[in-house]
């Protein structure tokens, strides 16, 4: 069956959405989670990845699929080069999420740093019906600054959760007394 390119497209519902929950090894604090189209290209992730963090588009990029212990495995370029292996990487553009997310727990490492090995680490969480009027891809959850893109020791300014708990005993700090009367 051919379509003309005057016919309009057959309606195709929208695929399975995708949450997959984004942390870095450089700061406790800092968490992502995106809800993404299965359908989409691990290109599409790139780009609302680096749009949500403010990253420049630059350098040799990639995304690897990783297993249990966040050991890479297969590697997706964002450009056709030898990895590291010396064979030709597959391309972010021509590989869509659901050829590499199959069930939940299916993890990602996106390398946005390969000269110091900087990563980030992606776990697929949940697997969703898309929501009538709700635009995809999108940011659903977002916890502290993202590392500097370029200088993995320029600080964050977040704070551990810890630190964030204990401020409310800060009142306590100095106070030796436990209700004896003087």
């Amino acid at each position: 069956l051919l379509l003309s390119l005057s016919a309009p497209l057959p309606h195709r519902p929208m695929s399975i959405i995708l949450r997959l929950r984004m942390f870095s090894d450089e700061d406790d604090c800092f968490l992502r989670d995106y809800e993404i189209p299965a359908d989409c290209t691990l290109s599409d992730l790139y780009d609302l990845i680096v749009d949500d963090l403010r990253y420049r588009k630059e350098g040799p990029v990639s995304f690897f699929t990783a297993d249990e212990a966040w050991n890479k495995q297969r590697e997706f370029a964002a450009e056709r080069t030898a990895g590291d292996s010396g064979r030709q990487p597959d391309t972010m553009h021509d590989t869509r999420l659901s050829d590499v997310i199959r069930r939940l727990g299916n993890r990602l490492v996106y390398r946005f740093d390969p000269l110091a090995e900087r990563a980030y680490y992606l776990e697929t969480i949940e697997a969703l019906q898309p929501q009538p009027g709700e635009r995809y891809p999108r940011v659903m959850f977002s916890n502290g600054e993202a590392p500097d893109q370029f200088d993995p020791e320029k600080p964050t300014g977040n704070r551990s959760i810890f630190d964030e708990a204990m401020d409310d005993f800060s009142e306590f700090a100095g106070n030796d007394s436990y209700g004896d009367d003087e």
